[in-house]
């Protein structure tokens, strides 16, 4: 009888996939499997530069999106051929650990990729 993902809970499926990995690689060590330490997610906007506004909207639905309160990532250096300055705001990212990034996945795994054609 097999088990859907809803009816586990990540704990099991984590210690499920490790020792299939063990198995299949000849890992002598629980330690050497790999695992997910974080998830970040990070959206750049271009037109940041020309309307200041449009990063806001980003970080809410980053927000949104995640749970979690994203940061701005300001510009390191002007490049003039972007009309881009030193510390104007272009991107927001939002980095998620443990429980956070567990739920993060579980969502995209069951609502959004089966959306996807």
């Amino acid at each position: 009888m097999a088990l859907s993902f809803e009816e586990l809970s990540f704990k099991e499926i984590k210690e499920k996939e490790r020792q299939e990995l063990q198995k299949q690689f000849g890992y002598s060590n629980n330690h050497q499997t790999p695992r997910i330490k974080k998830i970040v997610v990070t959206m750049c906007v271009g037109d940041a530069v020309v309307d200041s506004k449009i990063i806001y909207y980003v970080k809410k639905c980053i927000a949104m999106i995640t749970g979690q309160e994203p940061g701005l990532i300001k510009a390191k250096k002007s490049i003039a051929a972007f009309k881009l300055r030193k510390g104007m705001p272009i991107a927001c990212k939002v980095t998620l650990r443990k429980k956070r990034a567990e739920d993060f996945i579980r969502r995209l795994v069951l609502e959004v990729f089966p959306r996807i054609k």
